[in-house]
């Protein structure tokens, strides 16, 4: 090797050894698209005339300029491609590990530039990958911002769609078609990016279930489902789940393609629908502002009236003495009223009184018996009279209170009854009493459907399809968006 070949090269892997990682982030303004694309030709042409010396010089001509985060990857990959090319004998191993290694640390973790690449430079880049680990390998995803400054810097669209790195989960493709609206590559850059990613449509019945992607949680699943952009992975495991419900299912997300996931958990059976009664419904309806009672009322008991105990007894008692009196006087049994007839030629003398022959003479007690007697009867037609009459009046009495104090339900029973058989006879009542019998046998039908259901739940339903990838027409904007229309990385 020549001594100006010797010294570029070294130049080159000095250069690259020593640039500090502000050097390779954004600068404040990059190289013109004319300059850059010219340069770029002119060192592809020098490598593919095996001038490995020229095409490093232009590099390192690019190198300091103020590149691009995209336009200096490319370049280092170009400067890589010359340090090791197909031709064994020309290859500076050290020096393009070197190289890869700064590439890796920008996150650039394969060959963009796939037009200077070959086998041998595809596997060195890959054991420099492998050798720094993923803590040194950061995976770089590319914002909105920097997708749209490739297409301002010049790239085309299998150049964007190999360089580009987006994270499916986040990137905003509804602001990269608002930010690409005037550009050509408008209509195929959004969805060639699209394919980069997989589509995951999730459906649950029942609906309204917790959905989570791997470690991401992406809340409820409406009723229509949820539509997701979603990272490329050989394995990655989709939950639902809705309360102690859980389903999980791990699946495969092929890029490019739409992953249509169903899942089946346990349904709730549904609420008991509320059932009334007549007089409920009869009140709601207000039927009732027409009541008439089909019985009469019952009848307010009547306080006892009459005569007391006492009263009683003495008037029987009255009675009993008369009685008393003529038993003494006229039943000579009692000894109250005893005569005899002194035989003839006799005298008789009673109580000091001489009586002759023929004479009736007064043998018994006389009025203090007959008094006695009267006395006695009366008094004890007073006592028993009394005693009956007044256990009677406490019977009465008792009977009128207990009465009295059941009046009000008997009467709320009547006034029950005949409202529940107002109501239950008024053709309105009839009619809701059907439609909520209906509505109950309905409701045990379709719980009995979902325990049947719930028994035997469906394994999830995976199916992979096509992305239908149509564009939607939508108005263009007035003015670009701030910031995007010149932007760089």
């Amino acid at each position: 090797m020549s001594f100006v070949t010797r010294f570029a090269v070294g130049a080159g892997a000095l250069l690259i050894a020593t640039a500090s990682p502000s050097v390779a982030q954004v600068p404040q303004a990059a190289v013109s698209g004319a300059v850059f694309t010219d340069l770029i030709k002119k060192g592809k042409n020098d490598l593919d005339n095996f001038d490995y010396t020229a095409a490093t010089v232009v590099w390192n001509q690019l190198l300091v300029q103020p590149l691009s985060r995209q336009q200096r990857i490319d370049v280092l990959q170009l400067l890589a491609a010359t340090m090791f090319p197909n031709d064994t004998a020309e290859q500076k191993r050290d020096s393009a590990r070197s190289v890869i290694r700064q590439l890796v640390g920008m996150g650039a973790r394969r060959m963009f530039v796939k037009d200077v690449s070959h086998p041998g430079l595809d596997s060195l880049y890959s054991s420099v990958v492998a050798a720094a680990g993923p803590s040194a390998t950061p995976v770089v995803f590319d914002s909105v911002r920097s997708v749209v400054g490739l297409v301002t810097d010049g790239y085309q669209l299998d150049e964007i769609t190999a360089r580009v790195t987006i994270d499916c989960y986040t990137f905003s493709f509804d602001e990269l078609d608002a930010a690409l609206r005037r550009s050509r590559l408008a209509a195929t850059l959004p969805g060639a990016l699209k394919r980069t990613c997989s589509q995951l449509l999730v459906e649950s019945d029942p609906a309204n279930t917790n959905l989570t992607v791997g470690s991401r949680d992406f809340g409820n699943v409406p009723d229509r489902g949820q539509l997701l952009w979603v990272m490329p992975e050989q394995s990655i495991e989709v939950v639902v789940a809705k309360g102690q419900s859980r389903v999980a299912k791990t699946v495969e997300l092929p890029q490019g393609r739409l992953v249509q996931a169903r899942f089946f958990l346990p349904r709730d059976t549904i609420l008991w629908p509320a059932v009334k009664t007549p007089q409920q419904i009869a009140e709601d309806l207000r039927i009732f502002d027409r009541f008439a009672p089909s019985t009469p009322k019952p009848v307010q008991p009547v306080k006892p009236t009459g005569m007391g105990a006492f009263a009683t007894g003495l008037l029987w008692g009255l009675a009993g003495g008369v009685a008393g009196f003529a038993v003494g006087q006229f039943l000579p049994a009692v000894g109250c009223n005893v005569t005899d007839e002194v035989p003839p030629g006799r005298t008789a003398r009673v109580d000091g009184k001489t009586y002759g022959p023929g004479e009736t003479v007064q043998l018994g007690g006389g009025m203090p018996c007959v008094a006695t007697i009267a006395g006695g009867a009366g008094a004890g037609v007073f006592l028993f009279t009394a005693t009956v009459k007044g256990s009677r009046n406490r019977s009465r009495t008792a009977r009128y209170n207990e009465a009295t104090r059941s009046y009000p339900t008997v009467l709320k029973e009547w006034e029950d009854r005949e409202r529940r058989g107002f109501a239950e006879r008024h053709p309105e009542v009839r009619q809701v009493l059907a439609d909520q019998q209906t509505k109950v046998q309905q409701a045990q039908a379709e719980n009995a459907s979902i325990r049947a259901r719930n028994a035997n739940l469906p394994q999830p339903e995976i199916n992979v399809r096509d992305l239908n990838l149509a564009p939607t027409p939508s108005p263009a904007p007035p003015n670009p968006p701030i910031g995007l229309e010149n932007s760089r990385f």
